[in-house]
């Protein structure tokens, strides 16, 4: 600890200690002048409490440089109504066949904005007992749709791109995901709390897909996102259950455009393809995606480390590795009940003595956090994971 923070401390108490006797002896002399002091005081603490709020609002920096070569900047994509605030953003950056001195740039991304609303309902659920009674329904609707959009940028621009933190003018617009009967997809399953004590229900509402991530596979855009899935349609007499049996994020995946024209001002939609891989009673997100060879693969775990290989064509998906590594034990076992997710795409390193002396043969590179769910934190690991499907 810094030892400013002990200076700080002594010279706050030795101040106190000379004022306390002064403003004791003024309270009891002065009774009329309590309530004026204590409003004084009041307005005083609000106004400076206001000022601490203006000078830190919690925000991080636009651009924070660690050294020279490493730098962090906010990525400032607009979105298309100007509603929401867009996050998550994925891009793939892809060589033009026709101008070497060119490449473009594909953004996809996520427009998120929460609303609530509480109204009266009738009570229709599982707990027979309160089936028809009067209930207050608190709907807390996560609004989320996925935008992309594309730009042709120098390779001098990209090249240095990384280290110069120059804004990225992408033009985004809304991409239409359909179910597979053609429905749109936003008419998702919904998660509903009942707490009897208060008669209250709770249901959190997610109108499309989260975290969408952007791989370049075999000369095509594949795009894999996480959502909850959408309602299934059924027949007369079924129940909720039946049209929403799981109701927990999982992932999916498809090709982002059609293979004859691979921009976003093409108007057909996609429909994602459901990776029946991995639970269904939690939320499936945080799949690691890499190309490599003519082979899709996801890092579906850290620990034990799981790899998983997809056809973006249907969907697909089977175990293809499971390794151990006793530094991700290490650190498993260091972080305690935080688990170990992955994050954005791997990206494609070809490795040189050069470039990369430690790891000079070609490798992928990908960024991984730990959450823990007691606590809701989130730690964020610089640690780099080397993915290596190539004999040294």
């Amino acid at each position: 600890m810094d030892v400013s923070f002990f200076v700080f401390l002594f010279g706050l108490s030795y101040i106190f200690e000379h004022m306390q006797r002064p403003l004791q002896k003024a309270w009891k002399e002065y009774p009329k002048g309590r309530f004026p002091a204590v409003l004084c005081l009041g307005i005083l603490l609000v106004a400076f409490d206001q000022v601490l709020v203006e000078l830190d609002d919690g925000s991080l920096p636009a651009v924070y440089r660690h050294f020279s070569d490493m730098v962090d900047f906010r990525l400032d994509f607009a979105s298309p109504d100007g509603r929401g605030a867009v996050i998550n953003p994925s891009l793939v950056v892809v060589d033009d066949p026709d101008d070497p001195l060119t490449t473009k740039v594909h953004v996809a991304a996520r427009v998120h904005w929460l609303s609530s609303k509480q109204e009266a309902d009738i009570y229709v659920g599982e707990q027979e007992e309160y089936q028809g009674k009067l209930v207050t329904r608190i709907d807390n609707v996560w609004h989320s749709k996925l935008v992309v959009g594309d730009i042709s940028l120098s390779r001098e621009f990209m090249w240095n791109w990384p280290t110069t933190a120059a804004k990225l003018d992408v033009p985004l617009k809304s991409h239409q995901l359909t179910t597979a009967e053609g429905e749109s997809w936003t008419r998702l399953c919904r998660s509903d709390v009942f707490i009897p004590e208060n008669m209250t229900v709770i249901r959190k509402i997610v109108t499309g897909p989260e975290d969408p991530r952007l791989t370049l596979h075999n000369g095509r855009i594949v795009l894999s996102i996480n959502s909850v899935p959408p309602v299934i349609d059924i027949g007369f007499g079924d129940s909720y259950a039946d049209a929403c049996p799981v109701t927990v994020s999982q992932m999916y995946n498809a090709y982002l455009y059609p293979a004859v024209e691979q921009n976003f001002f093409n108007p057909t939609f996609v429909t994602p393809n459901y990776l029946e891989y991995g639970r269904k009673q939690r939320a499936e997100k945080n799949w690691i995606s890499f190309s490599h060879g003519d082979q899709l693969y996801y890092v579906y775990s850290l620990f034990p480390h799981i790899i998983a290989v997809s056809d973006p064509a249907d969907g697909r998906v089977a175990n293809a590795f499971e390794t151990s590594f006793n530094p991700l034990l290490s650190l498993s076992r260091m972080l305690g009940d935080a688990e170990l997710r992955g994050s954005a795409q791997a990206v494609f390193v070809e490795g040189s003595e050069a470039l990369t002396p430690n790891y000079p043969f070609s490798h992928y590179l990908a960024m991984f956090h730990a959450h823990d769910e007691n606590t809701n934190r989130y730690v964020i690991l610089r640690t780099v994971l080397r993915i290596n499907l190539h004999s040294k």
